[in-house]
């Protein structure tokens, strides 16, 4: 660690770190950890608060990244607000005017945000909020849009290019063009 590091991390309390200014100081552990206009390689807190700055990987019981971003986050309960994040697997995300890669969760609430991909439980889309793909057993919003929806029970104007149905369906018609095209291989092959 740099003598700058050194000096920021010492000025807190043992149970509570303070990290700003400051770029890439490493792995970071502590109860708190509060990152301010800074970077982490590794961060592991039970709380994680991150403004205007950014972590390759955080684990925690409660995340908070405002302005900032994430390569791939790991707990109970994330609150992500205009920032961006790659990959996010927790119990409950709230996730506003953010764009995340891929979510993994029990509870999704997005409000003019996305991600590309979505697996979750139940998942509630604001207004302005989009999807590529969604996989869940509840969702419900005024609009949900995505391309591609496989829900057990939805609840609320859908604008999609695949539902439940037509993947079904797509599913089946591809799986009899590769039989299909197995059996005349076969056939080509008994000949030669």
């Amino acid at each position: 660690m740099t003598e700058l590091e050194n000096e920021v991390l010492n000025e807190t309390e043992e149970s509570e770190i303070a990290v700003e200014n400051v770029s890439e100081p490493g792995e970071v552990s502590a109860e708190v950890v509060n990152l301010s206009q800074a970077a982490a390689s590794s961060v592991k807190a039970e709380t994680v608060r991150i403004n205007q700055g950014g972590a390759q990987h955080v684990i925690a019981s409660q995340v908070e990244v405002m302005q900032g971003g994430v390569n791939r986050i790991q707990a109970e309960k994330v609150k992500i607000s205009d920032s961006m994040a790659a990959f996010v697997n927790a119990g409950s995300i709230d996730l506003k005017d953010s764009a995340v890669g891929a979510i993994q969760t029990q509870d999704l609430s997005v409000r003019d945000g996305g991600a590309v991909v979505i697996r979750s439980e139940t998942v509630t889309m604001g207004d302005g909020s989009s999807a590529g793909a969604v996989i869940s057993n509840q969702v419900d919003g005024d609009s949900i849009n995505t391309k591609l929806l496989i829900a057990g029970h939805v609840e609320g104007n859908v604008e999609t290019s695949l539902d439940t149905k037509q993947v079904l369906f797509a599913g089946v018609a591809a799986g009899a063009v590769i039989g299909l095209l197995l059996l005349v291989g076969q056939l080509f092959s008994d000949r030669g």
